[in-house]
């Protein structure tokens, strides 16, 4: 909107109050974009979080289930303590939304020390949003006591590793991450990679 004036000497001027139309559409077309441009860059970043956490999380207990091989430590079995001769992490269930894990270990005291005398009722964990690729039923990785030594099954070789636990996100199976296992007992998380270095 344009309005004239005139000032003490007789010239006229426009003066301008408010935007033009034409001005107004710009600047909203510039936000719109701005924003659509934001949005597309953090669509996947709830499944990138899924995925790196649950990565993260399977290597924690795997180094926990070591680290109780390296120490020894014992369990209670009916109430009494007993010594453990290994110490491992199974994946038993196959869900299509989530990975499900437990925690197992082989009392000394049972006989032979063989993952099929496993006691599995120590702590079971679910991990949401992400699914274990590649894993056959069953699937387990544990360790001897007291040398940590590592064994691993159902699982496949990957790069250097012994066995490389695929993780990948339900909603987009593109994000995964490696947790990766080795002969030498060293466990890694890789992010963002489909196979072990």
């Amino acid at each position: 909107m344009k309005l004239i004036n005139k000032n003490k000497l007789g010239f006229s001027h426009s003066v301008r109050r408010g935007f033009s139309l034409v001005e107004l559409l710009m600047t909203i077309f510039i936000l719109l974009v701005a924003i659509g441009i934001s949005v597309a860059s953090f669509s996947n970043t709830k499944q990138i979080d899924q995925v790196e956490a649950a990565a993260r999380r399977i290597a924690s207990i795997l180094r926990e289930s070591q680290n109780n091989s390296l120490v020894g430590k014992q369990q209670f079995e009916s109430g009494d303590l007993v010594n453990t001769c290994l110490n491992g992490v199974e994946w038993n269930e196959s869900y299509t939304d989530r990975i499900v894990l437990e925690k197992f270990y082989v009392a000394s005291s049972s006989g032979a020390c063989s993952t099929s005398n496993r006691s599995t009722n120590i702590e079971k964990e679910e991990l949401e949003g992400v699914v274990l690729s590649g894993a056959a039923a069953d699937s387990m990785v544990y360790f001897t006591v007291p040398s940590g030594r590592v064994a691993v099954s159902g699982f496949t070789a990957s790069g250097g590793a012994m066995a490389g636990l695929k993780i990948e996100s339900i909603a987009d199976s593109s994000v995964e991450a490696m947790v990766c296992v080795y002969s030498s007992g060293r466990i890694e998380e890789v992010l963002g990679e489909a196979n072990c270095p």
